[in-house]
């Protein structure tokens, strides 16, 4: 939202750079911590990976709900 309200960028342009940075943010997490605690880090990341795929599939339903022309969602 800081995109949008801040830098006057359209919603739309923050929705595209949502799905550049946080499937980024999300793999680096789990590098991060598979390096630095082998096994143990993964396991750690199983939860990481459950809210990641929740928040993704919100996140795709409203983009695409927005790429439809559905502005009351966007």
């Amino acid at each position: 939202m800081n995109i949008h309200y801040w830098w006057g960028g359209s919603k739309y342009d923050q929705m595209i750079i949502f799905w550049i940075f946080a499937p980024l943010c999300a793999i680096a997490a789990f590098a991060f911590n598979s390096l630095k605690y082998d096994k143990k880090g993964v396991l750690c990341c199983f939860c990481l990976w459950i809210s990641v795929l929740w928040a993704f599939a919100g996140a795709a339903q409203t983009s695409y709900n927005c790429l439809r022309g559905l502005q009351a969602l966007c």
